[in-house]
């Protein structure tokens, strides 16, 4: 019996041990792919093979995303909308030392509906008080009808203007973004005074211009190519997509084009490799964005700068570049004094103004004014101060312009995410005057018999000349 009884244990143990045996054949087996899978996927990321380009495409499609996309449920241009705030553009005189220039001031989409019916103004000028002197309207339909190459939600009202340049016979030029498209650069049109289209080129001119002396347009431009490595360079950019070549472009006033600079390659071939290895966006290496020019009174205050020489502003590197657009020669580099910096302008004295968008500390807002020494290196904040306080917190994540007065003794700050702008004394940060960029949208949503407040980036106040303003036919 004792037999018979062991047998049958063992008969009901054998099972048992016998799942037990295949359950663990099964953890191994498991165990074993994601082991594969793991050893694989690193090979495949350092080697380059399949999935890993598809895995990196999709990384850089969603950071794009986060990165271009704006709110689609608001006007284009609007930050916010509040139906209890008065829907007039608001300003404000802070201090008797306050300019008294004409300005001219950015426009776009849903912006003056009064003035501009269609599609909003593409700018404006008005005195120190508000008061609207002239409006462009903004010609759409003329200059994106039938425009190409773009994905996304491409509509009219998703182009938009960023710089502008007044010429002497009152016409603009003006370069457009796009949002919610890819890609987001467009191009760059002349208007008219009464809002004619005289040319356009849908050629990613970009950004924030220049006007030279001879009515030559400067423009940051964007190509879009497959690069690994830059002139010959063994630094290499990782990108899974195309990379975004940004450079300067020269157009006359006829809207021909006499020169294009590639960043990129002229870094290169200057011996800056590093501003190329140590960006955060391999596909996005250089960002630049705005571009200015040195006069004869600038160019004699630094050594070896020459009239014309070019001076650009490098988002992606935190680097600031002064550079003859014929030579190739690089001739002034300040790197790390800003971070992600926008509309690096010359000053009078040829120092250089910035607006530094993610340099300055948390508890001020993040963004401040900066003044570069390019023969030093050194830098100083101009804004704010402890004479700034009234106007904290002072910040923009992205873009904002700002632009020295003519006498070089003031500052107009265009703060895109604050939607205002804010002029201050150079010497001591205090606030001058403030210009809040609120229209009535209600025109544009179809909001019939009630007011509503849309509060707009500001993509840039700039001083008119008096010799600009005698040539202008407002009278």
């Amino acid at each position: 019996m004792v037999g018979v009884v062991g047998d049958e244990s063992n008969a009901r143990v054998a099972p048992r041990e016998r799942k037990l045996s295949r359950d663990w054949s099964l953890v191994v087996f498991v165990i074993s792919l994601g082991v594969l899978a793991f050893l694989y996927g690193a090979v495949s990321s350092e080697l380059r093979l399949p999935p890993s380009q598809q895995v990196r495409q999709a990384i850089y499609a969603a950071k794009a995303i986060k990165l271009y996309l704006t709110e689609g449920d608001l006007p284009s241009g609007a930050i916010r909308l509040d139906e209890s705030a008065d829907p007039d553009r608001s300003v404000r005189q802070l201090d008797a030392a306050a300019g008294k220039e004409l300005l001219l001031v950015t426009g776009g989409p849903n912006r003056d509906g009064r003035r501009c019916p269609e599609f909003g103004c593409l700018a404006s000028v008005i005195d120190r008080s508000g008061r609207v002197l002239h409006a462009w309207p903004l010609p759409l339909d003329a200059l994106f009808k039938d425009v190409r190459g773009f994905r996304g939600d491409v509509k009219l009202t998703n182009f938009y203007p960023i710089g502008l340049g007044l010429l002497r016979d009152g016409s603009l030029i003006a370069t457009f973004h796009a949002r919610n498209t890819y890609p987001y650069v467009v191009g760059i049109a002349r208007i008219s005074w009464t809002g004619q289209v005289m040319w356009k080129h849908i050629d990613g001119a970009h950004h924030w211009i220049r006007i030279g002396p001879d009515d030559h347009i400067y423009a940051p431009s964007q190509v879009r190519r497959k690069l690994t490595h830059v002139a010959g360079n063994v630094v290499e950019l990782q990108c899974p997509d195309v990379v975004y070549d940004e450079g300067v472009r020269i157009y006359r006033p006829d809207g021909t084009v006499e020169r294009t600079v590639s960043m990129l390659e002229l870094l290169a071939r200057n011996g800056y490799a590093g501003l190329l290895y140590s960006v955060r966006s391999n596909c996005d290496p250089i960002h630049l964005n705005s571009v200015d020019l040195a006069t004869p009174e600038i160019a004699a205050r630094i050594p070896g700068v020459e009239a014309g020489d070019v001076l650009v502003s490098l988002r992606e590197p935190s680097a600031i570049v002064l550079f003859n657009p014929i030579s190739g020669k690089v001739k002034r580099v300040t790197v790390g004094r800003t971070a992600a910096q926008h509309s690096a302008r010359f000053l009078p004295d040829g120092s250089v103004i910035a607006f530094d968008n993610q340099g300055g500390t948390q508890a001020l807002g993040g963004s401040r004014i900066m003044r570069l020494n390019l023969i030093d290196g050194s830098a100083q904040v101009l804004f704010p101060t402890a004479a700034s306080k009234s106007m904290l917190p002072f910040f923009s994540e992205d873009g904002g312009t700002v632009i020295p007065s003519p006498d070089g003794k003031r500052a107009m700050i265009s703060s895109k995410d604050q939607s205002r702008d804010i002029e201050f004394d150079l010497a001591t940060g205090r606030p001058l005057w403030e210009m809040t960029q609120v229209f009535d949208v209600a025109p544009f949503i179809k909001k019939d018999g009630k007011k509503v407040a849309g509060y707009f980036t500001a993509y840039g106040t700039y001083y008119l000349t008096d010799e600009e303003v005698r040539s202008l036919p407002l009278h």
